[in-house]
């Protein structure tokens, strides 16, 4: 118990490392409500088979490589913190497309979302990793990201649930929409904090 304090009183010290793990979790809860649904959604409301899906989805990891081969570039251009909040905008943003995924040239639309969502989730992760290894203090890294982590995946089964809920009550799409708002929203988080102010992380 004295050590999950320790953590929990150096992530609430720090007002970025807390806008970065709160973000994590909104987002996560969010994300978890689309991925409940989504290849019952391609299946069921789009008509894809199997293959089809597999491949889409596949299709869309190409951002999450193409984020690894160039955030470092990025940071360099435009420095770590606006990396940061605005991959959480670009992510939020990507959301938007999936509801709108359709038969035949309105997959556009869920590859689009697929790709700058993935690669703003890269993103995301490079530089808010970076941060949280900066601002801890080496003996307490391995408490902050224990508290960081069990925010993160510890909305993942809840947003499962809402996304099951909601499908259920109000169908799919809606839940798709519902999703996407809530990511979006969640870049609220980074875009309010002090990171808007800096260029580069800057722990503290």
């Amino acid at each position: 118990m004295r050590e999950i304090g320790d953590g929990l009183r150096a992530v609430r010290g720090d007002r970025v490392l807390l806008a970065v793990s709160v973000h994590g979790a909104v987002s996560s809860f969010f994300q978890s409500v689309h991925l409940a649904i989504v290849i019952v959604f391609l299946a069921r409301d789009v008509g894809l088979s199997p293959w089809a899906i597999g491949l889409l989805g596949t299709s869309t990891l190409t951002g999450a490589l193409t984020a690894g081969l160039t955030a470092r570039r990025i940071g360099d251009r435009i420095g770590g913190a606006r990396a940061l909040w605005g991959a959480a905008v670009l992510y939020g943003l990507a959301y938007q497309l999936h509801p709108f995924t359709g038969r035949g040239w309105a997959l556009a639309c869920y590859v689009v979302a697929g790709f700058f969502a993935s690669f703003g989730v890269i993103v995301l992760n490079v530089f808010g990793m970076s941060f949280q290894q900066s601002a801890a203090a080496p003996e307490l890294l391995g408490r902050v990201n224990s508290i960081t982590h069990t925010l993160v995946f510890g909305a993942i089964p809840l947003g499962s649930l809402a996304g099951g809920a909601l499908a259920s009550a109000f169908g799919m799409r809606v839940t798709l929409h519902i999703a996407a708002a809530g990511v979006l929203a969640s870049a609220a988080i980074l875009v309010c904090s002090p990171l808007r102010k800096l260029r580069d992380l800057v722990p503290g």
